[in-house]
């Protein structure tokens, strides 16, 4: 997964060190810091770099954790007051972290739930709050963040998450169609990407007639207004 911080490109895959590179100057991908933990999923919000369900030398796999850098420096992680980077564990019976999501508020989606991160300063740093329980992420690579607005892939069906609540926009139309098609075991394939000339959303997804969990189908989603 990618995400940018400044004019770094930030990448991850939970085997490597986070990865950098600068626009402009960089001509490789490079570690981003020794204290940095291995994480399956990075996003900025404000001037922190967030990972989540991390993986560090002490406290080891933890996929329940989201954590931050220090305010300002993508490459700082030791906890500190007075740098603010510091982590938070949140709920495990809602599964693991299955996405991240910055912009003026952070959207982190469990498995089973959706939480809100709102920066509110030392000592607490960000206050994690969930928005919404028994609804979370079917798959990693199925939700798309436009705007304010987070386009995604539920345990049920596909909804519009807007900051502070789900709004179905598959029932009746799509869900059950989908769930009938999609290979179960290969959910980790699922993959989404929006085209914002267009305006459409499109899942990418292992359906039947599949040779060993490829994507084979796409559902388009036109997000226009009155579409």
């Amino acid at each position: 997964f990618f995400s940018t911080y400044g004019q770094r490109l930030l990448a991850t895959n939970f085997t490597d060190a986070i990865q950098t590179f600068t626009m402009g100057s960089s001509s490789t991908f490079s570690d981003l810091s020794a204290g940095a933990p291995l994480a399956r999923y990075v996003s900025q919000l404000k001037d922190f770099t967030v990972a989540g369900n991390t993986y560090d030398a002490i406290d080891g796999n933890v996929p329940h954790r989201v954590r931050w850098c220090a305010v300002g420096d993508p490459t700082t992680w030791t906890v500190s007051a007075s740098t603010q980077a510091d982590y938070q564990d949140l709920e495990s019976s809602n599964g693991w972290v299955k996405q991240v999501y910055g912009g003026e508020y952070g959207v982190i989606f469990q498995e089973r739930a959706i939480s809100r991160m709102n920066y509110i300063g030392s000592p607490i740093v960000f206050q994690i709050l969930p928005v919404e329980t028994g609804r979370g992420l079917l798959a990693s690579g199925g939700s798309v963040k436009i705007g304010n607005f987070i386009f995604y892939l539920g345990l049920d069906g596909f909804y519009v998450f807007d900051g502070n609540q789900s709004i179905p926009i598959g029932e009746n139309k799509i869900n059950m169609t989908f769930f009938n098609d999609v290979d179960l075991s290969y959910l980790d394939r699922i993959c989404s990407t929006a085209d914002l000339d267009k305006q459409v959303i499109y899942w990418s997804y292992p359906g039947s007639g599949n040779s060993a969990g490829l994507c084979n189908k796409i559902l388009m989603y036109n997000y226009a207004p009155n579409a």
